[in-house]
Parts: C-alpha cells; sequence; structure tokens
C-alpha cells in the first residue's frame, strides 16, 4: 500500500479554543488508562452560558498519500490535521511542500526514501549526505523527524539488498550529529514478508525475506529502533470470509476467536502483530518493538465488504486499540504506534478499494464520522451566597450537554476542590455535585445538570476555592472484553476536567473565559536569555498567545513558526529614514521580514517605530505606513495584518482630567496624518501606559490603589464618568486627544504596561508588580472597555518576558515576569 493515515479519534468540540496545559501523571500511573487530560482554567467574571470547544490529541499518526490530482495544498493539510488533534504523519518521499508547510507544527513525521532512489544510495556514503541534507537537515531546526523509514515493503524484491547499507550510512550520518537517540533509522516491511502467521506463535519470515531481514533486524536491535510494519486484517477478510470471522476483523468479537497455548486472542490485529514478533524470535532477535506504519479499512471498492460503516467501526477500534497501551497477547507491555492509512481517497491509485482508504474526501470532508463528535458544554450559573455574607456556601448548578453521539458509553460527572491550592482554607465540603449519563450512537442532545452547595472550612477572610468539574468517558474499544468487565475494570476514554475558580463574594456570577487576550512583549537586551524556541515553548507552557517583537529577529522569527500565537512585528527606529527614502526598500523589508515567515507566523500589526512621535525620526513614520499598506492591499492582505506606530503617554500635553486629554504640539503635527491613515484603514493606535511611572514620580498625589486597579471608591470624576483606575484614565486620555484631532473611530491597543519588581526601594517590589501586572491582564481581558468607551475592546501586551541585563541599571532591568532562567519572578500566572 502506497499512502495511510491515523488520526486522533477522540475529539471533543466545544464553541471556543482552549490550551491544554496538563495531563496528569499520577492519574496516568493511578488508572493506567487515562488518554488524556485536559485541564482548562476558568476565570471570575459577569456572564454566564459560555461553551468550550477541545481537541483531543492521541498517540496515533495519519500516512499522507498524494497519489490524487485533486488534493488540496500542503499547508491545508496540516492545518486539517491540528483541527482534528493529529500529532503524527507518515509521508512516502521528501516532499518539499509537505516539509515546509510541517514546520513548526510539532507534529512528529515518519519519512520515507523513494525506493527507486535507494540503489544509487547504497553505492555511495556521499550520496546519502547530499539527501541527508537536502530534506533532513534543511528542515531540522522546524520538523520534527522521528523515523527515516528506508524504503516502502520491499523486502523482498530487487530493492532488497539496497536497504541495510542505506540505513547503516544514515546512522553514521546521525551519531556524528548527535540524533541518533532522536531519529531513528528503519524500514517497512508488508504481511507478505510472513511465510506463516497461524498460529500467531508459528509466525516466520519466508526465506527469500530471512535472508534480508536477519541483517535489518540485527541493525534495529543494536540501535534500539523499532521494525515499521503494514497489518490489514481487511485483506484476510475479504479474501476468506468463510473462515475469517468478521468481528474478529473488525475488533468487535466478545470471546476469544484463536487460542495460542495459553494466549487468547480476540482480535485478528493482535495475531498479525504476535506473528511478527514470533517471526523475529526466529531469527534471533526479541527485543525490536514494531510499528504500525499502515492499517485502515476502505469505505468503497468491493460491494458489502467496503462501506463506509465497516470502515468507520475498525478504524475506531484500531485507534481506541492502540492507544489503548495495552500491547499485544505475546508483548502485553510493549507500546505499539499505529498509523491510519490513508488521510485522502487518492484518485490516482488503482481503481477499486485502493481509491478508497481515506478518512477525508479531496474536500477535506470526512467520508464517514471516524470521530465521536462530542461536545460538552459545561455551564456554571446562580452561584450565589445563602446571606450576602461571605462565609457561607455557595449554591452552584453545573450544567453539561453531549451532542452528536458517535460513540457510546457513560459520562459521570463530579465535584471535586483542585488539589494544592494555596489560599484555600479548611476541608472541602461538597453536598451532591454527582451526575451521571449513559450515552447512544445517535442521540443529538443529551443534558445533564446537578446542584451542589460547596465552601471550605476554615472561616473568616475571602476563601478562594478552586473547583475540578470532572467529566469521565467510559467507553469499551474492543479488545474483546465483554461490557460489563470493561465496566468493571474502569475503562476511562478521556478525562475532561474543567477548573471552575470560584471566589466566594456577594452576587457573584461565573464566566468561562477561555482564550485569554493578553500579550507579552519579547524584549531581547539581555546576555543571558535563553534561546528563541525555549522562550516560544515558555509561551506554550503558560497559554500565552501573543506576544510582540521590538524588531524582526530571524531566531524569534523561526521559533514562531506554527506556533499559532500572534505577532506585533516592529521595524527599528534607525531604519525608517531609509525605507520611508524608498518604496522598493519597504517591499525588500516585507519581503525578507514578513514574506519569509508569511505562511507559519500570524502576523497581526507592523509597527513602525516604537515611541518616535515626536522625535527626528516621527517624519518618516506615515510614508512607510503607505508603503506597507500598499504592499498588504496587492497581497490581499490588508484585512488581516494591520499596520499602526507605537506612542508613549510623553505625546499627551494634557491628560487630566481625562476628557481633557490633548496631544503636544509637536506629537500632533505627526499624529493628525497618522491616525486618519489609521482610521481609513480600521486600524489602531498603539499606546504603552505605565501607571507606575505616574505613581513613582509622584506618590502623594497619585494614590497606590489607584495605579494597581485595587481601589473600591472612584478616585476621579470626570463629569458623569468615574474612575477607578489610573489605567482606565491614561487610555480615555488618548481616545479625547484623538478626538481633538478630529478622529473618533481609531481604537487603541496597549502594546506595553507593567510594573518593574525592584529598582526603586519600596515603590518596586514582587508583590506590587504581582499585583498590578495580574489586574491588567484581568482588566484587559475582561471586555468591559473604559468609562468613555465601554464598549470597545483593548488589547494588552505585558512589558516584558524577561528581566533584562543590558538595559539601563535601575527598575529598567527589572520589568520581567520571567527571571533568565525562565522562572517567574513571582507567580502572575497562578
Amino acid at each position: 500500500m502506497r499512502g495511510c493515515a491515523g488520526i486522533c479519534w477522540w475529539v471533543m468540540n466545544w464553541s471556543c479554543v482552549l490550551k491544554l496545559i496538563g495531563k496528569p501523571a499520577s492519574e496516568r500511573k493511578m488508572m493506567g488508562l487515562i488518554r488524556q487530560a485536559l485541564i482548562v482554567v476558568v476565570t471570575i467574571a459577569t456572564a454566564i452560558h459560555s461553551q468550550i470547544q477541545i481537541a483531543v490529541a492521541v498517540d496515533i499518526g495519519v500516512c499522507y498519500g498524494m497519489l490524487g490530482d485533486n488534493l488540496p495544498p500542503a499547508t491545508d493539510v496540516i492545518n486539517l490535521y491540528k483541527k482534528y488533534g493529529i500529532e503524527k504523519t507518515r509521508l512516502f518521499d521528501p516532499n518539499p511542500a509537505a516539509l515546509n508547510a510541517l514546520r513548526g507544527s510539532g507534529i512528529k513525521v515518519i519519512l520515507g526514501i523513494r525506493d527507486e532512489d535507494l540503489p544509487n544510495l547504497a553505492a555511495s556514503p556521499a550520496a546519502v549526505m547530499t539527501w541527508f541534507s537536502t530534506n533532513v537537515d534543511t528542515y531540522l531546526n522546524d520538523v520534527l523527524f522521528s523515523v527515516i523509514a528506508v524504503g516502502n515493503e520491499i523486502i523482498p524484491g530487487v530493492y532488497a539488498q539496497n536497504v541495510l547499507p542505506v540505513m547503516q550510512s544514515l546512522q553514521s550520518i546521525l551519531d556524528a550529529k548527535g540524533l541518533g537517540s532522536t531519529i531513528r533509522i528503519s524500514t517497512v516491511v508488508s504481511s507478505g514478508t510472513l511465510g506463516s502467521s497461524y498460529p500467531p506463535s508459528s509466525g516466520a519470515f519466508t526465506p527469500d525475506a530471512s535472508s534480508t531481514l536477519r541483517g535489518v533486524l540485527t541493525f534495529l536491535s543494536q540501535q534500539g529502533s523499532p521494525l515499521l510494519i503494514n497489518i490489514y486484517p481487511y485483506f484476510a477478510y475479504a479474501s476468506d470470509p468463510v473462515n475469517v470471522q468478521l468481528d474478529y476483523a473488525q475488533f468487535t468479537a466478545t470471546e476469544a476467536v484463536v487460542t495460542d497455548g495459553s494466549l487468547s486472542y480476540y482480535n485478528l490485529f493482535d495475531a498479525m502483530v504476535d506473528a511478527f514478533f514470533s517471526a523475529m524470535e526466529k531469527e534471533g532477535v526479541s527485543d525490536v518493538n514494531v510499528v504500525v506504519s499502515e492499517s485502515g479499512w476502505p469505505s468503497a471498492g468491493n460491494g458489502d465488504f467496503t462501506t463506509p460503516q465497516l470502515a468507520a467501526t475498525y478504524n475506531r477500534n484500531f485507534m481506541n486499540h492502540v492507544t489503548s497501551n495495552k500491547g499485544t497477547p505475546k508483548r502485553p507491555d510493549a507500546h505499539i504506534e499505529g498509523f491510519v492509512f490513508a488521510t485522502f481517497n487518492e484518485n490516482q491509485k488503482p481503481a477499486g478499494v485502493e481509491q478508497n482508504f481515506g478518512l477525508f474526501f479531496p474536500n477535506m470532508e470526512p467520508v464517514y464520522p471516524f470521530s465521536p463528535s462530542v461536545r460538552v458544554s459545561v455551564k456554571t450559573n446562580e452561584l450565589a451566597l445563602s446571606d450576602g455574607t461571605m462565609t457561607k456556601t455557595p449554591l452552584m448548578k453545573v450544567s453539561v450537554e453531549v451532542h452528536n453521539v458517535s460513540i457510546g458509553g457513560d459520562l459521570g460527572f463530579r465535584l471535586a476542590a483542585k488539589p494544592n491550592q494555596p489560599k484555600v482554607r479548611g476541608g472541602f465540603r461538597c453536598g451532591g455535585g454527582v451526575g451521571s449519563v449513559v450515552v447512544t450512537v445517535g442521540l443529538e442532545v443529551v443534558v445533564v445538570w446537578f446542584w451542589c452547595r460547596c465552601g471550605f472550612g476554615g472561616g473568616g477572610g475571602v476563601n478562594l476555592a478552586v473547583l475540578e468539574v470532572v467529566a469521565d468517558w467510559r467507553c469499551g474499544f474492543g479488545g474483546g472484553k465483554p461490557a460489563s468487565e470493561r465496566k468493571m475494570m474502569g475503562l476511562i476514554r478521556q478525562a475532561l476536567i474543567v477548573v471552575v475558580t470560584i471566589a466566594t463574594a456577594i452576587h457573584s456570577q461565573i464566566q468561562i473565559a477561555v482564550a485569554v487576550d493578553i500579550g507579552v512583549c519579547y524584549g531581547m537586551l539581555g546576555d543571558n536569555l535563553p534561546p528563541a524556541t525555549d522562550v516560544i515553548n515558555l509561551y506554550k507552557k503558560y497559554g500565552i498567545e501573543k506576544t510582540r517583537l521590538f524588531d524582526p529577529n530571524p531566531a524569534a522569527l523561526n521559533a514562531l513558526r506554527g506556533s499559532g500565537i500572534k505577532v506585533i512585528l516592529g521595524i527599528r527606529d534607525e531604519d525608517l529614514p531609509n525605507l520611508a527614502a524608498s518604496p522598493a526598500a519597504v517591499m525588500t523589508w516585507f519581503s525578507t521580514n514578513v514574506d519569509t515567515y508569511l505562511n507559519d507566523v500570524l502576523f497581526s500589526v507592523i509597527a513602525v517605530g516604537n515611541e518616535i512621535i515626536p522625535g527626528v525620526y516621527a517624519q518618516n513614520v506615515l510614508p512607510v505606513m503607505q508603503s506597507l499598506q500598499s504592499i498588504l492591499d496587492a497581497k490581499g492582505l490588508g484585512s488581516t495584518i494591520r499596520i499602526s506606530t507605537v506612542v508613549s503617554s510623553g505625546t499627551l500635553g494634557s491628560s487630566y482630567p481625562p476628557s481633557s486629554g490633548a496631544f503636544t504640539p509637536d506629537a500632533s503635527s505627526t499624529l493628525r496624518g497618522v491616525l486618519t491613515f489609521l482610521s481609513q484603514q480600521g486600524s489602531p493606535l498603539l499606546i504603552n501606559i505605565y501607571p507606575y511611572f505616574a505613581y513613582a514620580s509622584d506618590p502623594v498625589n497619585v494614590q497606590l490603589d489607584y495605579a494597581q486597579f485595587t481601589a473600591t471608591e472612584a478616585v476621579v470624576t470626570d463629569g458623569s464618568l468615574s474612575y477607578y483606575n489610573l489605567f482606565d484614565a491614561m487610555v480615555d486620555a488618548f481616545f479625547s486627544a484623538m478626538e481633538k484631532e478630529g478622529v473618533s473611530d481609531v481604537n487603541v491597543v496597549v502594546s506595553e504596561s507593567g510594573w518593574p519588581s525592584a529598582g526603586n526601594g519600596d515603590f518596586t517590589t514582587p508583590q506590587l508588580a504581582a499585583t498590578y501586572n495580574r489586574n491588567f491582564m484581568n482588566h484587559v481581558t475582561s471586555n468591559k472597555g473604559t468609562p468613555k468607551r465601554p464598549d470597545a475592546h483593548i488589547e494588552g501586551f505585558v512589558f516584558a518576558t524577561f528581566n533584562e541585563n543590558q538595559k539601563p541599571a535601575g527598575v529598567e532591568q527589572n520589568f520581567g515576569l520571567f527571571f533568565p532562567n525562565m522562572e517567574p519572578v513571582y507567580p502572575v500566572f497562578s
């Protein structure tokens, strides 16, 4: 078979995209069956009835065959994989478009070498080096290669003798590069290499296969690499339906079909895999594992043997079986990876079943509902205190909706306290808090709800209670066990943990807040900062979805490939005069710093200069913005990437009260044209806002609680508007200033804000910095706008990622959320 596909069988679709931020090891170890635990941090707000969407990734792969003249572009295919949580793929040859699309995706790749290339490679280690340099080295920083497969099903055959020499040459290259334990070398064999396979213990290779495989298996044993095998129960069943039972081929038998000594086989897949293990043992090799590099069932092409229903059943059960980590009867502890054949129906393959193994049609629609499209909507509402005090127990209603069931089973729900919460006092008490429902295939909507009265002992103060709404999906997945035994064994298919943060405050309600609309500035003025790849991984760890780069740093941009993190990209101030003088120079800048990364990096804004209005570079801003806009419009990107500039509060000549906000004359002379441009394009003005500096420079007149978002009463009244924090007052001063320039429809993005943790005595402590930054993030993500613009959606970026030791001494070196070793300066994200 050429081409194969594996896909995450379990996709839970909730209506908002969430971050996967944990897989509890204790539960995996304790249960041994939990496929994935998704922890979604839910914060307090004032709305309810939110829904969530999650794609769950499991340990299954998909082969990416390309024998079709109507297949989608590689970039669309990789996005399809991401949509369905597919984390592994197999390429049959080093297709450049596919490899480029895989850059930064995080998808692991088995990369094949074309059979016809092997004779030349076997004859020349230099040719192998050239092949490796072209097809692996070029992508090594951005693509996760797991295995290089030397040929596909060519043992035995005319190319067989070339396999081992090429494997040895590749291994030498990997060892020299220190990659020998990271990328494995193997080859792919079919069941046709087996001369005997029944019963499994009689498994043995044909003499022709054995003559080549003996050396190959010795190599694999020495390197600790797996043998890649293609397993198709379909062909065994279709060729002999009288003697091969359908339930045995499809993982649905409830009793053992084959007994081999003390081993019982409930499915043909295990029997075929164990036949390979037995065959390898007969070659003197017992320590080589296998990867099932292809398996699947066609949905058409052979009458009643090939229906969408049969294909869906086999592929679901194959995925479930592989991800159960149960191994086989002969090797129960073996971890066997699996790849489903194939991604698409490929119309250039031989007519019949060969064209119908795809999970998807070429238009990327599923051929059949292979994933159990279950949506769980967790609604928490009616949170209230029984008597209005802060010490009584809140009453909470939890509703769960299950949609479009395509896999049956029973779902159980419970409410529990999340452990190790430092602010929790006393013991957790919960009355009720348990619900369950049995779902069957075909149900459109099932609603489960339950009430619970929860609280913590200890009394006094505000108890911050972090609760877990846990939905346990329990469904059998073949393996031949009776349903009652599967249920009794507690085969948990999925643990979905929604962590609901509950503050016991009067009349509070809970909103499930999903994507936190906050960014972080990535400054690089330090000689001890971690590599860019580590920084982007740090962002992923903490769920940071936006960043600001002050200049187009290639290492950072490459690290951002495929990350999904949105980027504000800055142009260096000193580059502006040359760019303003030449639209051609702007085109070159764009081609080098944007076009190169456009397929893999999500640019949101290009910032023309940083705080250079007013100043010597100010006159260059508008011409460069106009040139960039022309380029974007010509490329059809004018509404996708915005052009703006960054200004500081120093552009304001007046800011108190906020309605008096006005730009200085020097700033106004430049900003008037810039603001007109922004208004025409629907782009925001980027503003840097620092209440810290106002407070530190005048602590007598600027209250600390006003600067830190902690005031409980209005501090400033401006006409009918009341201001509880200085941040809102400063933003509204900008809105007022823009109105005085005749522009009232330009929004703002707060491109910097923060509070230093050291450098100025008692004004700068980790506690103050943590308080400000937490409250800034909460304020921005509340989507409440400001008193003047309550409906405005204002994005915010915290300054900065790291403490940077090459900035001026003092507070400037201490704005970081993290130390250079990537440890938090204070727990702002907890």
